[in-house]
């Protein structure tokens, strides 16, 4: 399952979300639908506090306007959320592993 840029937006149209949108609408509803198509696949390891931590990292990007409408992810901005994943593995106290940053990076990648 990819994240669809479309129902997150960006800038002044980003849409949060809920944790509990069964919609899949806004960024929350796109992690949360993510996890659940994942209880068998590749991000079946995520924890509540690891999808805060990731949506922390996506919602910072998207809501300063990096993309328009339509368009998708810049290959520079990725690579600064997937620096700011790796920082977050050796944050103390944060339970952030290497497998949690590869299913960041999968994510990341769908954008």
């Amino acid at each position: 399952m990819k994240i669809d840029p479309k129902k997150i937006g960006s800038g002044s149209h980003f849409k949060e979300g809920s944790w509990k949108n069964t919609q899949n609408i806004g960024l929350k509803g796109q992690l949360s639908a993510l996890k659940r198509a994942g209880r068998h696949g590749s991000t079946k390891n995520l924890s509540d506090k690891n999808l805060e931590a990731i949506y922390g990292i996506i919602s910072k990007h998207l809501k300063h306007g990096v993309t328009s409408e339509g368009t998708r992810v810049s290959s520079h901005t990725k690579q600064k959320m997937r620096r700011e994943a790796e920082q977050l593995i050796y944050k103390k106290g944060s339970e952030f592993t290497r497998e949690d940053k590869d299913d960041f990076v999968d994510i990341i990648n769908s954008l």
